[in-house]
């Protein structure tokens, strides 16, 4: 079985990943997924392709060669209680800043302005499919928010690193109630892990050309929604 993901927005054009089961990597299913989905990007006119690949060669491979090349990983980061803890003493919420919910326009636009383009539809499935997300204001303007569902976290997004944290850290201590665990996506290394976050599986962010900015955009799972 295969599958392909086709995404696109306005302003980076980006075209989508594909993917096989471990059964069919290495014959013709793989080339024919990626040809039919960036064949789709194209049509569309896509600019930029991208994907999240495994640590797999074989698949890097074929993605270098559909002109994709490696850019960052995205580490799977899981936190128990006490880490949880942790990250919020470290965030230090600063008491002008301001804990609010988050409004979905100007989560969209901060959203464009860090990323490239405002997610508008996603957003609205996180709110459709239960998500609720918390906003850090500062001076009356949105600082950074961060989305969650259960004891999954992301999207989030921040102005900079500092708010971006501090709506990690509020969003996490919520999933966290009655002693959860959470578990959330990040572009690179990041200060979670000192907090005592645990590292899983890391996917490796390939892309034509460098968009966003992946220090102030954390991805809501595997793939960047």
């Amino acid at each position: 079985m295969a599958w392909s993901r086709p995404w696109s927005a306005a302003g980076c054009g980006t075209c989508p990943c594909s993917s096989c089961s471990p059964a069919t990597k290495g014959g013709a299913w793989g080339e024919r997924c990626s040809s039919g989905a960036l064949a789709y990007g194209e049509a569309r006119g896509a600019e930029i392709r991208c994907t999240l690949a495994t640590l797999d060669p074989r698949a890097q491979a074929r993605y270098v060669m559909a002109g994709m090349a490696p850019r960052w990983p995205i580490y799977r980061l899981d936190g128990d209680a006490a880490a949880v803890t942790r990250l919020k003493a470290r965030a230090g919420l600063d008491p002008r800043d301001q804990e609010l919910p988050c409004d979905p326009g100007a989560a969209e636009k901060l959203t464009a302005e860090v990323f490239g383009h405002g997610r508008a539809d996603d957003l609205a499935h996180w709110r459709g499919d239960g998500g609720v997300a918390v906003a850090m204001e500062r001076g009356g303007e949105l600082a950074a928010f961060a989305y969650r569902r259960g004891e999954r976290i992301g999207p989030a997004a921040g102005r900079d690193e500092t708010a971006l944290l501090q709506a990690i850290a509020a969003a996490a201590a919520a999933g966290a109630g009655s002693g959860r665990s959470v578990t959330m996506r990040v572009p690179g290394a990041c200060a979670l892990v000192s907090c005592g976050f645990r590292i899983g599986d890391p996917t490796l962010f390939m892309a034509s050309r460098l968009f966003g900015r992946p220090e102030l955009y954390l991805p809501s799972g595997p793939i960047l929604n």
